[in-house]
């Protein structure tokens, strides 16, 4: 007989149909066609805790979330956007820290923009950071999803460059403050 416990180490999500929705109070929250948005914070915060669990001392350490279409809706304005191929990889790699890389097609009107970044966590220190990486991307695109207009200036025309958010845990709820400069 086998006696124990079994905790994966990597876990694939593949083609989940996504909603993430602002509400007016500024909550995020997962709602999910498929079911399988239900599993995605408790996953989520497994990997970002300081006691992430241990089986034969190898932790559950990978969340692949593979060509999802994600839906974001933004309560406060009634606007919603649509990220399609949308690729994320949530790695722990050590006790300590985690990293996130991600790549997206945000569809904006008639446009597709193209994002990708990536981020880190320490889950001791309760902070990190998440980087958003443009090419030849028009930031008025960006108004009222990530950005107010007032964080940029108002620039009509296409622009390279990072956006880097500061976060912090508090439990479970994760907030960011945009980097006020574009690295150019």
């Amino acid at each position: 007989a086998l006696l124990g416990h079994v905790v994966p180490h990597d876990i694939i999500l593949s083609n989940p149909i996504l909603t993430l929705v602002e509400r007016k109070n500024g909550e995020w929250v997962w709602v999910s066609e498929d079911g399988k948005g239900i599993l995605l914070m408790p996953l989520i915060a497994t990997l970002l805790a300081a006691d992430a669990p241990q089986a034969s001392g190898l932790p559950f350490g990978r969340l692949s979330i593979e060509k999802a279409a994600i839906t974001l809706y933004h309560a406060a304005s009634d606007t919603t956007y649509t990220l399609a191929k949308t690729d994320v990889i949530l790695q722990r790699t050590d006790h300590q820290h985690s990293e996130l890389t991600y790549s997206t097609d945000l569809q904006i009107d008639q446009d597709v923009l193209h994002l990708a970044g990536h981020g880190q966590f320490d889950s001791l220190a309760q902070k990190g950071s998440v980087q958003l990486d443009l090419t030849e991307a028009n930031p008025m695109h960006l108004c009222g999803m990530i950005l107010t207009c007032a964080d940029l200036p108002a620039l009509d025309l296409p622009l390279s460059g990072s956006l880097i958010a500061q976060i912090t845990q508090d439990h479970s709820d994760v907030s960011g403050e945009p980097s006020p400069a574009i690295e150019a």
